[in-house]
Parts: structure tokens; sequence; C-alpha cells
């Protein structure tokens, strides 16, 4: 059975009318960390998402479980 990931994101999609240089603005904030992402491209968005969850998924998959310690 596949192992799900879950990531929640507010994404924030600005059109700047008169900047040709830089007509879109994304703010994407990763919920689970905090961290803020700025894109300057729709089209980066899907790669962002891929990356940020297959980071979680590595985080997931290589949590230490501490030992117990105590003395039988």
């Amino acid at each position: 059975m596949q192992e799900k990931v879950m990531a929640s994101f507010v994404v924030r999609i600005m059109y700047e009318a008169g900047n040709e240089q830089i007509p879109w603005r994304i703010i994407i904030h990763h919920v689970q960390s905090g961290t803020v992402y700025h894109l300057t491209g729709i089209d980066k968005i899907p790669s962002l998402f891929q990356q940020i969850v297959e980071k979680e998924k590595a985080l997931a998959h290589n949590k230490v479980i501490p030992l117990d310690t105590r003395k039988i």
C-alpha cells in the first residue's frame, strides 16, 4: 500500500498589469512547515508542489523512533 503524504498550501496569485518584466506574483505558504515561497510564473507551481511533497515523504521515511531506555 502506498504511503499518503498530506500537505496544505495557501496560494496567492496576483497579476500586475503594466509590469511587463514580471507580471505574475505568486506567494505560496506551506502550512505544515511555515515556509513561504515566492514565484514569478504560474508554470512553476506544479514543480514546486512536487518538490515539497517529495521532501515531506523523505522526512517521514527517515524519522527516528527513540529506543526505550528504561531498565527491565
